[in-house]
């Protein structure tokens, strides 16, 4: 079945629009536009997922718009609905649904046109994934291979890593010159930033101009110079500080590190160099944005998965449409880069963000693809640019990195957000002692012990660098890691409240962690309850504004007042009391809070459900 012999469907917040293939426009609800759907009539649609929540469908086979839309403009911006599509390709926009059904056709057919109209190299690049989608049950792959011009026995292939270029090492970059850069030479900039057509604002250039004692040369080596800046909310800080920064690394050529807190405020001042350098080559090379290793594709750990796939037609759907942005994105970066936020969705979060670097698992040079890795290419790449901006946690990592003699060393930074810094380096340099921390380090030592990860864990890796000569050694490792450290799945509050749980089996961490939780606990002050052994009295007077609890709520209390100490607090607080006559409802609350040790929150849909 192509995607021109099916109908179309637009569901909306009522009623939905069938479009049948032969042009009959039917204006029916939502839940017969479901009927339809899985009857086994595979609709052309604009977001499969969006559009299945609104009809009552779940991971039904469709010809969804975005998916074609992601093999062949990978990586490219558009609003996931049918508007949206339209506006990207250039169409006119659609009026109602009935007109937005329409449109979804003209766009899967520029699309498809717009792969046949690939070049060469183009081509390649699609053809050997397209091949390897074609016998995955895709919806589109037939219109796509016959766009292609695929022949019918294709080798399909989804090694995408093979066709991305290398990076390479670079001579260090000497030492930045001392040049000055005065204050008409900053407001010039900042002109050239804003525009000649932009409103005067003398409070922007007075707060360029007071930063340039910052970039001033150093009076003696290792003499350290700072700028404490601030304006008012809507003076133009960013580009306030990027207007001298730029003027001293082209001056100087230096690097200047850009920090701020957020990723989101990455992205924003990312957007602001805009004005300075439009998108290209050049720009690649001049301004680099780092994050951490979390926020990129690992190669790696999609070579692993495109391996692992066996048959599995899902996954062959995922990896490809992965595939194709891997061959398009300039950095990898899966967190704020060009990868469609609408693209997880469709495909799953997890499942996609699995192939991100983890913590701990990365090889480094061991690893095949060191050489074409995003990350360490994006590492490169700043030692040789003018703007690198960051977040905090980073620039602290790489300031603390940084010895004196580091040629790569920055000597210019900027701390947007400076409030935030200390907040930063507290979470950057602190230890922390959890059982989530306790379960990584297991895993650093003995491996994931799951053929889904490839972390081997420093005693394996330990036993093929020294061979059994150091198998003494190891067996010390593996006793202290499983003794001493949280198995996977331990949770430390569970484990406290319940002595320790299963999998942990009486770890050290979890041991301390009882210790450090009963003390409070124990220190915390109780009121009488007559449910307590030994309770003599009566209870206080209930407040006016509420009746009197219960005694089976007032059980309830007694079994969740030991989680946390908060909890007296706001239970006292709640205003909802049991009737006399729920008898059972003490063991309904055991029973659906006694996995839970989290912080107490009280939800009212438990008793609207009993």
């Amino acid at each position: 079945m192509t995607w021109a012999e099916a109908p179309t469907l637009v569901a909306g917040a009522a009623s939905a629009v069938w479009l049948t293939a032969d042009g009959v426009i039917e204006e029916i609800d939502r839940e017969e536009a479901g009927r339809r759907w899985k009857r086994g009539a595979m609709p052309l649609l604009c977001h499969a997922v969006a559009t299945g929540g609104r009809t009552g469908i779940r991971h039904l086979p469709a010809f969804d718009i975005l998916e074609v839309l992601a093999f062949v403009r990978p990586g490219s911006f558009v609003v996931p609905t049918p508007f949206g599509v339209t506006r990207a390709l250039g169409g006119g926009l659609p009026r109602d649904m009935a007109h937005q059904a329409l449109a979804l056709r003209t766009c899967a057919t520029l699309l498809l046109n717009e792969l046949a109209a690939f070049d060469r190299a183009q081509k390649d690049e699609a053809t050997a994934i397209a091949a390897a989608m074609i016998g995955s049950a895709w919806p589109w792959a037939g219109d796509v291979a016959a766009a292609l011009g695929l022949a019918p026995d294709a080798k399909g292939s989804l090694d995408v890593w093979s066709t991305l270029r290398e990076w390479s090492d670079r001579e260090p970059r000497p030492p930045p010159l001392t040049h000055f850069i005065g204050q008409d030479d900053v407001a010039s900039r900042l002109v050239s930033l804003l525009g000649v057509d932009a409103e005067d604002r003398p409070e922007q250039v007075r707060y360029a101009q007071s930063l340039i004692p910052g970039f001033a040369p150093r009076r003696e080596p290792g003499a350290v110079g700072a700028v404490l800046a601030e304006a008012g909310t809507g003076v133009g800080k960013t580009l306030g500080y990027i207007a001298p920064a730029s003027l001293w690394a082209e001056r100087n050529r230096g690097t200047v590190w850009i920090s701020t807190y957020t990723r989101n405020l990455q992205r924003q001042i990312n957007q602001e160099l805009d004005r300075l350098m439009p998108e290209g080559e050049a720009r690649r090379r001049r301004v680099v944005v780092r994050k951490g290793r979390e926020n990129y594709v690992c190669l790696l750990n999609f070579a692993d998965a495109v391996n692992r796939r066996g048959g599995s037609l899902a996954d062959t759907v995922r990896l490809g449409l992965i595939g194709r942005w891997i061959q398009s994105t300039p950095d990898g970066d899966m967190q704020g880069g060009s990868l469609p936020g609408w693209l997880l969705e469709l495909l799953g979060y997890r499942q996609t963000m699995d192939l991100a670097d983890r913590r701990g698992e990365c090889i480094y040079s061991a690893c095949d693809h060191f050489r074409k890795c995003f990350i360490e290419g994006s590492v490169r790449r700043a030692h040789h640019a003018d703007i690198v901006v960051s977040n905090h946690a980073l620039s602290l990592l790489q300031a603390w990195h940084s010895g004196e003699g580091d040629p790569h060393a920055p000597t210019r930074y900027i701390f947007d957000e400076g409030h935030h810094l200390f907040d930063a380096a507290d979470r950057v340099f602190a230890i922390e002692l959890t059982c989530r921390e306790a379960e990584d380090l297991r895993r650093w030592l003995l491996g994931a012990g799951s053929r889904q990860s490839r972390a081997r864990g420093l005693m394996q890796r330990g036993r093929d660098l020294i061979g059994d000569e150091g198998r003494a050694l190891i067996a010390d490792i593996a006793r202290a890691a499983g003794r001493r450290t949280c198995a996977a799945g331990c949770s430390g509050r569970e484990a406290a409240s319940r002595g320790h749980a299963a999998s942990c089996r009486g770890c050290g961490i979890s041991s301390v962690m009882r210790v450090v939780r009963s003390s409070p606990i124990s220190r915390a002050p109780r009121p009488p309850c007559p449910h307590r052994a030994g309770w003599t009295g009566s209870l206080p007077a209930p407040r006016r504004e509420r009746p009197r609890p219960s005694s089976s709520w007032c059980a309830a209390r007694c079994w969740i007042e030991p989680v946390t100490p908060r909890a007296a607090t706001v239970w006292s607080a709640w205003p909802m009391a049991l009737p006399n006559h729920s008898s059972q409802r003490p063991s309904l609350f055991t029973k659906r809070w006694a996995p839970w040790s989290g912080p107490c929150r009280i939800s009212s849909d438990i008793w609207a459900r009993n």
